[in-house]
């Protein structure tokens, strides 16, 4: 079955990237990311966006398929993102534009350039680092930052290592780190924990972050270019 969606959905990326109206890093086409069944479109202009979708709902009349226009979302990045009121559809249904979109978990927020939301990740590493210090009360602190490291870290540091973070929102996420510190420990708000950090050699999240990347770009190396 998996075989037979590819084929399908081969159809829909190769009729666009023919199109030319995607967006394009060099000779790279990247006007269509798909990951499984969900897929991104991307044009610089609004009028190459609304060709790419036509193309699109041309395909799926063809091979019988339907899209759900109320999963499908519009948002624009750039210095004129805010002047955007053309209204698109895909097929007869309208997609509406949003000023947030949720992709594979990274929630990104239009604006002058690509913004990543890291507001929404710490909502969620607190909601699970809540949950393990609720139900781990009667466990030495030891036990309970290994299980935080194990289960929650990886929500912080999910996908860091492909978004560009500023200054502010790695310390914000940092900020997200410590206070699993200084409630384990029994520190208090206004204590730094960044030396009981290192005393017990573990790594603060400025630090994990960097190991994460220098991982990935060393992944890229050692992956050879399709």
């Amino acid at each position: 079955m998996g075989l037979l969606f590819n084929v399908f959905v081969n159809k829909f990326l190769v009729d666009v990237k023919q199109l030319r109206a995607g967006c394009c890093v060099g000779s790279c086409f990247i006007g269509a990311i798909m990951c499984a069944d969900d897929l991104i479109v991307l044009s610089a202009s609004v009028v190459g966006l609304l060709k790419c979708l036509n193309t699109l709902y041309d395909i799926s009349q063809v091979l019988c398929l339907d899209f759900n226009s109320k999963k499908s979302v519009c948002i624009a990045f750039g210095q004129r993102h805010w002047g955007i009121i053309t209204q698109l559809r895909l097929g007869p249904q309208h997609i509406e534009w949003c000023s947030s979109v949720k992709y594979l978990g990274v929630v990104l927020r239009a604006g002058s350039e690509l913004i990543v939301d890291t507001s929404a990740v710490s909502r969620k590493f607190y909601a699970a680092a809540n949950s393990i210090l609720c139900k781990t009360a009667g466990l030495d602190d030891l036990s309970r930052l290994h299980l935080l490291e194990s289960y929650c870290l990886s929500v912080l540091t999910y996908t860091v290592a492909a978004l560009k973070l500023s200054k502010a929102q790695c310390k914000a996420l940092n900020v997200c780190w410590n206070n699993v510190y200084q409630r384990v420990f029994k520190f208090h708000k206004w204590e730094s924990v960044k030396c009981f950090i290192c005393g017990l050699g573990k790594l603060d999240f400025w630090h994990v972050h960097i190991r994460v990347v220098l991982i990935f770009e060393v992944l890229k190396l050692l992956t050879p270019t399709l």
